[in-house]
């Protein structure tokens, strides 16, 4: 890397190191790791050493919590009774997702109206199928399996670099809806956004796919019985949610 470009990744390696420690990574990982995992260092055994690294810090996101460490109790979420998502597929940023949904009780006790219905929330991790077109399948037909599509509202969620879908953003809408709601996020990656840049084009692919799919599925319905269709994105899903429409213009988030 030349030292103008190293100067230009200055802040980006701070931004990294900053979160690292946020996450309780003080002891392991230094600043110095963190400019071999952004290429600084360019020989073999520094980008060894970062990928060792990059597995470590991706271990920590699919470790489990014990407060999250058992299935939902609804059907209405991903890993629920009778969900095509095995819970076990789903690491700790999905699994918050999903247990975080606001129930009818909350949303009624919050905007003192009658809850509409029990908001879904769907997640497909990493883990949940091999490949993108087979999670993107999954997420589809686990939209389908909780009666997504008769939804007022389906937002479609790409997460932070760690898989992070925000759940108050989610539970906004929830509550707006008063239940009649749906949510889909997918995981592309497991590491703090700062040293997941190499992840965007896989994040854009995925939010692509999902987007198509979900056209293709909404086209068979009549006009009068689809839902309003919300995309989300927050910090690098910001990015990877509105780089599935580049060159498209307008016309692609009509389409």
């Amino acid at each position: 890397m030349s030292t103008y470009n190293l100067i230009k990744a200055l802040p980006a390696i701070d931004a990294a190191g900053v979160t690292l420690r946020r996450e309780g990574w003080t002891e392991r990982v230094h600043t110095s790791t963190v400019l071999w995992a952004a290429g600084v260092a360019a020989s073999p055994l520094a980008r060894a050493a970062a990928q060792q690294v990059f597995r470590q810090i991706e271990g920590r996101q699919f470790a489990v919590e014990p407060a999250i460490d058992v299935p939902p109790l609804e059907a209405e979420v991903s890993g629920g009774p009778g969900s095509l998502v095995d819970f076990r597929t789903l690491d700790k940023m999905e699994r918050r997702f999903v247990w975080t949904v606001r129930i009818p009780d909350i949303i009624e006790r919050v905007t003192g109206e009658n809850a509409k219905a029990y908001p879904i929330r769907v997640y497909v991790g990493l883990k949940s199928a091999p490949t993108e077109e087979e999670r993107v399948q999954l997420a589809i037909d686990e939209l389908e399996r909780t009666g997504a599509f008769d939804r007022t509202w389906l937002m479609v969620t790409t997460p932070t670099g760690t898989g992070y879908g925000n759940y108050a953003a989610a539970g906004a809408l929830e509550l707006l809806s008063l239940g009649d709601c749906a949510n889909v996020a997918m995981q592309y990656g497991a590491r703090p956004s700062p040293i997941s840049l190499d992840r965007v084009s896989e994040g854009r692919k995925q939010v692509r796919l999902l987007v198509d799919a979900l056209h293709a599925k909404l086209a068979e319905r009549p006009a009068d019985r689809r839902p309003n269709v919300i995309l989300f994105g927050e910090s690098l899903g910001a990015w990877s949610s509105q780089d599935a429409f580049l060159d498209q213009g307008t016309q692609g988030l009509v389409d």
